[in-house]
């Protein structure tokens, strides 16, 4: 026999060795396992092949417990089998000497074939069952995996964030382009907008600019109306335009106080109301303010009453939105970020005593990312957060928690 042969010969010994093999060693190693390991719960989905009954399996710990479990047998099985079948194959193609012939006559003998003969349906059966179970549980592992990934997908959906120029607000924007949206970058600096929705067109994300200028009610107006026409429809708002001085209360103008509330507080309020009448009307959306850890606590050594008293006031805003729109199909929640590295907070991490209070009072004993931020935002925005609306969620390395 040519050696080529040989190994065809080999191939199919061994592919029908591994077959003979697998549902042994499947039914051996699945035995092994407690029940209460492996098999929590039935596979039922054999017996009851409706969606319905594949949703249940998805959302049950146990049926997911039980597809891991199965997935491990059936590849140990697998693994085992060809193991095992490589002497057997080996001999059948190599070594086909007196002894194999021996092996063989014996077994297809008038002796053994009746036995042998009535089991070969049942070991076809088991055989079939073993590999579907395998498959099935396959896809459903995968679907469990999948499943959870989907809920972060923003496919298809259209968000608006404000101030994503730069900063936070463009790593914000990146994510949710990265999550499949298209973003609509809101910003009030013409050249930073144009910038950031260049960026994220040449990562492959669909953006578009919109020149925007919170404090301007009638602008916001005219923007969600300009979102609505050219898109269709508005799904999430980000809320991140803000700014942050650090003046002394007694020092402080008048107009630096009513520019940082204008903008701070005023553009959320006039931003919710423009774009949230078009959530409520289509009855879906979510909106994600961003306020602060100083809505919250009183920052030190720093002087800014005024953009603490500004994010306390998106807090509010936040809760009370939710409470009026929840029934509307509109989710509205804020984040509170603490000390992040980004242009805003340069100057105070430039001084020494700041930058070494600030980090003092971090359990985490740094400052956050943009990035760290922007995942949160993803969170809120999602359909991950779909029972979530009127919480304030803080990103602040724990700041807050002492």
């Amino acid at each position: 026999m040519k050696v080529g042969n040989k190994w065809v010969r080999f191939a199919l010994g061994w592919s029908a060795a591994a077959w003979i093999f697998f549902p042994i060693l499947w039914m051996l190693m699945a035995s092994l396992k407690s029940e209460s390991q492996a098999y929590a719960t039935p596979p039922v989905i054999f017996f009851r092949p409706t969606l319905d009954n594949f949703r249940a399996i998805l959302e049950q710990p146990s049926y997911a417990r039980y597809a891991l479990n199965s997935v491990y047998v059936s590849c140990g099985a697998t693994l085992l089998a060809m193991v095992l079948s490589i002497p057997a194959a080996y001999a059948m193609a190599f070594r086909p000497g007196r002894r194999t012939h021996t092996i063989l006559v014996w077994i297809m003998s008038t002796k053994m074939m009746p036995p042998v003969s009535a089991l070969i349906p049942i070991y076809l059966i088991l055989g079939h069952f073993a590999l579907l179970d395998s498959v099935a549980s396959l896809i459903v592992v995968f679907a469990i995996l999948t499943m959870y990934f989907e809920r972060f997908s923003l496919k298809d959906r259209v968000a608006v964030v404000t101030g994503a120029g730069r900063g936070i607000g463009l790593e914000i924007a990146r994510a949710l382009g990265e999550a499949g949206a298209t973003v609509v970058i809101a910003e009030i600096n013409e050249a930073n907008g144009q910038k950031a929705a260049k960026q994220l067109s040449e990562m492959g994300h669909q953006s578009d600019f919109l020149p925007l200028d919170v404090t301007d009610s009638v602008a916001v107006g005219r923007a969600a109306d300009m979102v609505i026409k050219n898109y269709g429809k508005v799904d999430v708002l980000v809320n991140n335009a803000g700014y942050a001085n650090n003046i002394d209360a007694i020092q402080y103008a008048d107009d630096d106080y009513y520019r940082l509330m204008r903008i701070n507080l005023d553009g959320v309020f006039f931003c919710c109301r423009s774009f949230g009448r078009h959530m409520t009307a289509a009855r879906r959306g979510s909106i994600v303010n961003i306020g602060s850890m100083s809505g919250i606590i009183v920052n030190k050594p720093q002087p800014q009453a005024p953009y603490n008293a500004s994010k306390a006031g998106v807090h509010m805003l936040t809760k009370s939105f939710a409470c009026e729109w929840a029934s509307f199909g509109v989710r509205v929640n804020a984040l509170a970020p603490g000390y992040i590295a980004t242009e805003m907070t340069s100057v105070g991490r430039s001084n020494a005593e700041w930058y070494r209070c600030w980090t003092d009072m971090t359990p985490m004993g740094r400052c956050g990312e943009a990035s760290e931020v922007a995942s949160a935002v993803l969170f809120l925005a999602s359909d991950a957060a779909s029972y979530v609306t009127g919480s304030v969620l803080s990103v602040d390395g724990g700041y807050t928690a002492w």
